[in-house]
């Protein structure tokens, strides 16, 4: 994936431990992440993910399997 890139989550992903509360209810309506330029860790993708405002931004790493 690219930065910018947009994946959409399987129905089976595992929410976020580190997540804040928000970000089940965006992925509820949008399950869908972007690609961010961060490195990589092992073989996770650097994602992230948008809330309702502008203030509602959450990055983590995403394991593409």
């Amino acid at each position: 994936m690219r930065p910018h890139d947009l994946a959409r989550l399987a129905d089976d992903t595992t929410p976020f431990a580190d997540a804040p509360s928000w970000v089940a209810d965006a992925l509820t309506r949008a399950p869908f992440v972007v690609a961010r330029r961060a490195p990589r860790i092992g073989h996770s993708i650097a994602v992230g993910i948008r809330g309702a405002t502008r203030s509602e931004r959450f990055g983590t790493w995403l394991d593409p399997a």
